[in-house]
Parts: C-alpha cells; structure tokens; sequence
C-alpha cells in the first residue's frame, strides 16, 4: 500500500488504479495498520473531493483518515492531519482557518528538518494567500517554497511555477508570468504530464491575451482544448 500511494501522489493515476483502491478498502480496514488505512482513505476522499466534487462522500473519507492518523505517533502523519483537514476547509472556502492551519503544520515540519516538505508548505501558504486576495504575500511564500525545493524535487520545481505564475498574473506582472508558466509547460512536457501540460497551457493563453498576443493566445487556449479531451479523469492530482 506505501508503494501505491506514493504512485499515486506522484501524479500518475490511474482509473484502474483507482478501482482497485476501492475494492481493496474492506482488506485494508481489516488488516488493522492505521497508517496504510489513514493513506488509503485519504487517497479516496482527494478523489471524490477533486475530481467527482463530491465533498459530501469525500468528508467522511478524509476525517476517518485523519482518525486513523492519530493513531501514529510520528511527525508525518500529524503533518497529514493538517494537510487533510486543509484541503477540507479550502473546498468550503474557509480560507482564513486554513492558514492558521498551514502555519502549524510548517512549525512541525520545520522541527523534522525536512527542507523539501518547508518548501511545499510554503507554496500551499502561498496559495492560500493567493485565495485571499494578498497577492504580494502569495508570490513570497511561493518564491520561498520555490527555492526550498529546487534540487530536491524537479517535479516540485515546475510545479510550483505554475501556481507562481498565477499570482504573477493576478498583480499584472504578465511577463514574469509567462516564463513562470512556460518554464513549468517545458518540463511537464518532457514528462508527458498531460495534466499539468493543460494548466499550464491556460495559463500560458491567458497571460497571452493580457499582453495582447492574441494569436498566441489562442493557439495555446486550443492545445489546452485538446490536451483535456486526452487526459483521464484520474491523471493527475490537484
């Protein structure tokens, strides 16, 4: 089950994957390890929250994950707790109890002394900000977490960039946004990421249509269009 996880966070799902995942849950609830079953819920419920929208399935998924969680007495699973109980409040638009959510979950990962897992979190803080509307604070998390995580995880690196490139935007910083976004579409390319390919690539036609590259804009808004006819429901996480 950790193999499988980890698969599956590194953004590369399956919808087998998935349905097997599904069936699987009556063998894993009986097998008694919190830790594989607060992994395995919480797999399901990011599903059901971020591909289905059905926060109500996905709730109680994710709070029986997080019950299973405290189970564990180790600094992953209590920063889990948080990340779970974040991702919660985000879809209800609680942000402001997600940030305070987020800060605490930073102070424990800064005591592991894990300086790609700061860097990520940072990023999150970021877009927190992001949904805040504090712009200027979004793109110093992100540009934090950017740094933390560059040569440790070169997945994490484009990715961040794409979420930089969106608050770049947002305070009409258009140019620094397109490379944010381009640098992110390059690598996710050379992955074959169809996922993050398509975000990327709106982001790309947007910025574009703000420069008034129009005819840019539109060949890139069209490969978006055409990437999300390719990409399975369960390609990627969010």
């Amino acid at each position: 089950m950790i193999f499988i996880w980890r698969f599956l966070m590194g953004g590369s799902v399956s919808k087998d994957l998935y349905v097997e995942m599904e069936k699987r849950l009556a063998d894993v609830r009986q097998d008694g390890n919190p830790f594989e079953l607060g992994c395995h819920l919480y797999v399901l419920g990011i599903v059901e929250l971020y591909h289905f929208y059905r926060i109500e399935k996905a709730e109680p998924l994710l709070r029986e994950s997080i019950k299973n969680y405290q189970l564990v007495d180790d600094p992953s699973t209590q920063v889990m707790i948080f990340k779970t109980l974040g991702y919660l409040l985000s879809v209800q638009g609680k942000f402001e109890e997600n940030l305070v959510l987020k800060r605490r979950e930073l102070e424990i990962i800064r005591d592991t002394g894990d300086r790609r897992m700061m860097g990520i979190t940072h990023a999150e803080i970021g877009e927190v900000y992001c949904h805040l509307g504090d712009y200027h604070q979004a793109e110093d998390q992100i540009r934090t977490g950017i740094a933390l995580v560059q040569g440790r995880s070169d997945y994490e690196y484009a990715l961040r960039h794409r979420y930089l490139g969106d608050v770049l935007l947002a305070q009409g910083k258009y140019t620094k946004a397109q490379e944010a976004y381009q640098f992110s579409y390059d690598f996710f390319q050379t992955k074959n990421e169809k996922g993050w390919m398509f975000t990327a690539l709106t982001g790309l036609s947007r910025v574009e249509f703000a420069l008034g590259e129009r005819s840019s804009a539109w060949l890139h808004a069209r490969q978006a269009l055409h990437l999300s006819s390719e990409i399975q429901l369960y390609h990627f996480f969010a």
